[in-house]
């Protein structure tokens, strides 16, 4: 049975101003929430609807990677409520080596989970031991985010727990929902509710505060986390309003990274805020995931 993690907050259906921190913040009671059967993963549904992604923030004169702020329709999905964490992580990896072992060399082992995560990375909570062929988790860091890992990985682990990375879109429209909000929590930046330029990763339920309203933690803070898209500069220009997911535009090695982290400022936490990485990186700092899957009708 899995051990699945605690749900800290609330989201949609009747909306109310709660206290986190001293700080007032906007979130909604009675969430539809389920533990998925493939890996344990808290899921929080996120009601289909529309919004505006993108942003023109003239504080922000050189961000162009963010315009135009353009209309968004997307169907409901489900989204995992944390990042995965070492824990899931670590069973994935080891599924895989177990699978292959009569056949894998130690080299190829060691090559197979170094091309995943960045083991050798001081804050990665994992560690391998290729003689036994074994990822285990560091005491203590179970709940702790995967990091760094790779785009291929985050992509694989996904697809082995039959969901999918989010679209940008869908990340978005998680972290800022339908009122344009700068951050998960509301407008107004408050650093002691998510673990953003702090210089240590925390566990994915460390930070409630950094809840959306729909009720996803750790987007603003924690690890920034890749998505499905590729980067472009020209995507908010062009893209679809339903459902859109570049897939085709621009170097398909370039996926982007959406979120804030332990590692970055208050700007980075800010819902719009776009970043991309090479798919076979695991050496982009402060790097995580989290899985969707669609809603039924």
């Amino acid at each position: 049975m899995f051990n699945s993690l605690r749900f800290p907050c609330f989201s949609w259906v009747f909306l109310s101003v709660i206290l986190v921190a001293g700080e007032r913040v906007l979130h909604a009671q009675t969430a539809q929430q389920r533990i998925s059967p493939t890996d344990g993963a808290a899921q929080v549904l996120i009601p289909g609807g529309e919004f505006f992604m993108g942003a023109d923030d003239p504080e922000a004169p050189l961000a162009d990677e963010q315009r135009p702020s353009h209309a968004v329709k997307l169907s409901a999905f489900w989204m995992d409520q944390y990042e995965v964490t070492c824990e899931q992580f670590a069973r994935y990896l080891n599924q895989m080596l177990e699978k292959n072992a009569g056949q894998w060399t130690d080299r190829q082992c060691f090559e197979l989970v170094h091309g995943y995560i960045l083991i050798e990375h001081p804050q990665c909570g994992l560690t391998f031991d290729p003689a036994k062929k074994q990822v285990t988790v560091k005491t203590g860091k179970e709940k702790f985010p995967a990091m760094p890992v790779a785009w291929n990985a985050a992509h694989q682990y996904a697809l082995s727990v039959g969901r999918q990375l989010p679209t940008e879109a869908q990340w978005e429209y998680a972290a800022c929902g339908t009122d344009g909000r700068r951050y998960p929590w509301g407008n107004d930046w408050n650093p002691s509710l998510a673990n953003v330029h702090t210089q240590t990763v925390a566990a994915v339920d460390a930070f409630p505060g950094d809840c959306s309203p729909f009720g996803v933690i750790g987007l603003a803070g924690n690890v920034r986390e890749w998505v499905r898209d590729v980067f472009s500069l020209t995507w908010y220009a062009t893209s679809p309003r339903q459902d859109p997911a570049n897939l085709s535009i621009g170097n398909t090695w370039e996926r982007v990274i959406r979120g804030g982290s332990f590692l970055f400022t208050e700007w980075d936490a800010r819902a719009t805020s776009r970043y991309y990485g090479t798919v076979n990186d695991g050496i982009a700092p402060a790097v995580g995931f989290r899985t969707v899957e669609p809603a039924s009708p």
